[in-house]
Parts: C-alpha cells; structure tokens; sequence
C-alpha cells in the first residue's frame, strides 16, 4: 500500500471476488478447481501447461 502495510483480505475484497481472495491467502498447497471450472478453462482454450504439454 506504498506505506510497507500489509494488505488484508477484506480489502481486496473490494475488486476481488472473495473465493479468489480466499486461495490466495490460503495455506494450503493445492486447492481443488472444480470439474465445472475445469471444462469452461478447457473450452475457451486455456489449457494447463500439462494438457498442453500432451498435444505435442
């Protein structure tokens, strides 16, 4: 925040929508993207480096 404050997640909350604020401050390793997710990333082609990977 130009400050050296560290910015809180209510505050993001403001332009991000609060699930995307939610993985990012979370702590786990890897967070699940759910099946509909998946096939909408899938359908407008933005692939994961992996699947991509397996069309060459």
């Amino acid at each position: 925040m130009g400050n050296g404050s560290q910015v809180k997640p209510e505050q993001l909350e403001r332009a991000f929508s609060k699930e995307s604020v939610r993985q990012e401050f979370s702590s786990e390793e890897r967070i699940r993207i759910t099946e509909g997710i998946r096939e909408s990333l899938i359908e407008f082609g933005m692939l994961t480096p992996l699947l991509g990977a397996r069309r060459l």
